[in-house]
């Protein structure tokens, strides 16, 4: 038993994926009078730890051969160090002046700082107030590839206003460019809606089917500009395929659209409780999604949730989010363990904890009136290093916050 798990947290606890490959190989000797497939491989290890989950004792042995396994580790995985995000809300500013004025860089930092394209913004006023920020994964950077995150914030007016954030696929070579369109022709077609409808004069929310309708005719837009745009360009659309999720939020509510992964939270003062805005699409096959530029029109769902799917969301609305994948592992209640289902699911729901001190944190800086670049830096700082489980993520992270200056 030892051997396997030796051998399964070996596997698991590498990063380099030659070096993975070479493992699961050699993991293979475990079975010398057969020949067995990768696939069998990944079910007879997924089915060893369902057996060993069931049995306390079983658990106990694990556990303390993996903790021996990730201690030799340690310098390569970084694991064991304790995730704080909540700490960061409150010094996140310092941290990141003191980098900004530091009069002696550090060598590293001038021979290429892979942080200098990292987007951010920041709005405020006596309604709505918003920061965001797109930062480069460490994957990204290693690959030497760009940040294929984006987002976008436009408001109307103090009480009204559009936000979106697109994710780049991973395996589209200029997803980067996909992603930025995306963003900013949901605000270009966002806008347009908003100026020949005007909500504020009629005092109401649309109706459910009336936003599905129209947010359905804004995402077929943009695939159908991303299928010109390549079609000029004499590339297959897909090299620009990306998610989208986006919020217009008004004074009687949010109206939200999206089509692939991500996740969006809000919190509605009336419960006093945070609640997903949606539910991300995802397939059979781990990592699995749909971007705008899959032929989503033609297809009613992906894994039981609507494409796209929308919401017409009435309340008292105190905040939103919304976060490429990036960042949600921080933030979203996404792999809880479940006592009676001996497994990890998957609560889809933002962290409250978390949440409620970023909200907090962010509030008392609008209050104070401080300087919005300040304000975008510290928010950047958050993304890049706030928490030793952000700092370690491979994937780019983006995490755009909406708050109600008027609660």
């Amino acid at each position: 038993m030892k051997r396997i798990i030796l051998s399964i947290t070996k596997i698991f606890c590498c990063k380099k994926g030659a070096q993975k490959k070479s493992m699961f190989r050699g993991f293979r000797n475990l079975f010398p009078a057969k020949k067995v497939t990768e696939k069998q491989l990944h079910e007879f290890v997924r089915s060893e730890l369902e057996q060993f989950l069931k049995h306390p004792e079983l658990c106990t042995k694990i556990r303390e051969i993996v903790v021996k396994e990730l201690e030799k580790r340690k310098p390569q995985t970084g694991a064991g160090v304790a995730t704080n995000i909540t700490q960061v809300a409150g010094n996140a500013t310092q941290q990141s002046t003191t980098a900004a004025t530091s009069s002696a860089p550090s060598a590293v930092q001038k021979k290429s700082n892979p942080h200098k394209n990292d987007k951010s913004l920041s709005y405020m006023s006596e309604g709505w107030s918003v920061v965001a920020g797109s930062v480069i994964g460490n994957g990204h950077i290693k690959g030497n590839l760009p940040c294929q995150d984006y987002h976008g914030h436009k408001a109307i007016n103090d009480k009204l206003g559009i936000c979106v954030v697109s994710d780049g696929a991973g395996s589209a070579k200029r997803s980067h460019e996909g992603s930025e369109f995306a963003c900013k022709k949901v605000i270009e077609y966002g806008t347009k809606w908003l100026n020949n409808n005007n909500l504020e004069s009629i005092k109401a929310l649309p109706t459910k089917e009336q936003w599905a309708e129209v947010a359905r005719k804004i995402l077929g837009k943009i695939a159908q500009d991303l299928y010109l745009k390549a079609e000029k360009e004499n590339v297959d659309m897909k090299v620009f395929a990306c998610t989208c999720m986006f919020v217009i939020y008004t004074p009687y509510g949010l109206l939200t659209a999206h089509i692939g992964d991500g996740r969006g939270g809000y919190y509605d003062k009336d419960k006093k409780q945070w609640l997903p805005l949606f539910k991300p699409h995802s397939g059979e096959e781990a990592n699995q999604t749909i971007f705008i530029t899959n032929e989503w029109f033609k297809a009613k769902e992906l894994g039981g949730v609507p494409l796209p799917e929308t919401h017409v969301i009435a309340g008292n609305i105190d905040a939103f989010c919304l976060m490429s994948d990036g960042m949600e592992k921080s933030v979203f209640d996404c792999a809880i363990w479940d006592e009676g289902q001996q497994k990890y699911v998957d609560l889809n729901r933002p962290n409250a904890k978390v949440m409620d001190n970023l909200v907090q944190a962010l509030r008392k800086k609008f209050e104070e009136k401080e300087d919005l670049g300040k304000i975008e830096e510290s928010w950047k700082n958050l993304l890049v290093e706030g928490t030793p489980r952000i700092k370690n993520e491979t994937d780019d992270k983006t995490l755009l916050l909406a708050i109600n200056s008027n609660q």
